[in-house]
């Protein structure tokens, strides 16, 4: 019975989760706004560089040369990426990436500005985005746990997943929206900006010190197969 007690009073002196659950938290908070920026950013890839390659050259082959151009990077480093994001900050990852995609949607604006553009730019644009989207995608999960407490988790994983399901929608919409209104290189330019935010709204997140640990700790792709 004093067990019980001792065990009920416990429980009742944890404090409650925040009324809107994860987005109680400031550092997920910051993170969130940040992932619609992303999300939106990737949402423009697609339409986008179709879009463009389009303009360029209608021939239906070079869309899905632009499409598998973008697919394969994250399919060839789903596993290394795993692997960076287990041994490196997940912050510092995620930064990099959404700062060098930011320089790569600025790069792409100012070479339809120039009339320099051709859709073998746009298929190694796609192939380097991809590739950086790619990084920062296992760098994404692995932060949750830093920016939350564990009892949050499901709540942050909805509100994440919440991200995803709406830009499915509204992202495409979104893109075609600026293409038609402001043209494609502005387009790339404010999805650049978009690119910018998210990364100065990752910098300002405020985290304990990663304690670094050692390959055998973290471990690595081998480890993984032969699990």
């Amino acid at each position: 019975m004093a067990e019980h007690g001792r065990a009920h009073t416990s429980e009742s002196s944890e404090p409650p989760l925040p009324r809107w659950g994860a987005l109680g938290y400031p550092n997920y908070r910051l993170f969130w706004i940040a992932n619609v920026a992303r999300v939106f950013g990737l949402q423009f890839r697609f339409i986008g560089a179709g879009w463009l390659t389009h303009l360029l050259d209608p021939s239906p082959v070079w869309l899905g040369v632009v499409g598998v151009a973008a697919a394969v990077p994250t399919i060839v480093l789903s596993v290394p990426a795993g692997v960076i994001a287990d041994r490196f900050d997940n912050r510092k990852v995620m930064v990099w990436s959404q700062a060098l995609s930011a320089v790569c949607m600025f790069v792409l604006a100012g070479l339809i500005w120039a009339d320099l553009a051709n859709v073998w730019i746009v298929v190694i644009w796609s192939v380097v985005v991809g590739a950086l989207m790619a990084l920062a995608n296992p760098a994404q999960n692995a932060i949750l746990p830093r920016l939350i407490e564990m009892r949050a988790v499901a709540s942050a994983v909805a509100y994440t997943s919440g991200i995803w399901n709406v830009m499915r929608i509204v992202g495409p919409a979104g893109a075609g929206l600026l293409i038609a209104v402001i043209g494609p290189n502005w387009a790339f330019a404010v999805t650049g900006v978009a690119f910018v935010a998210s990364t100065l709204l990752l910098m300002a997140i405020k985290l304990a010190p990663l304690e670094r640990r050692s390959k055998h700790q973290a471990g690595g792709m081998l480890d993984g197969f032969r699990y």
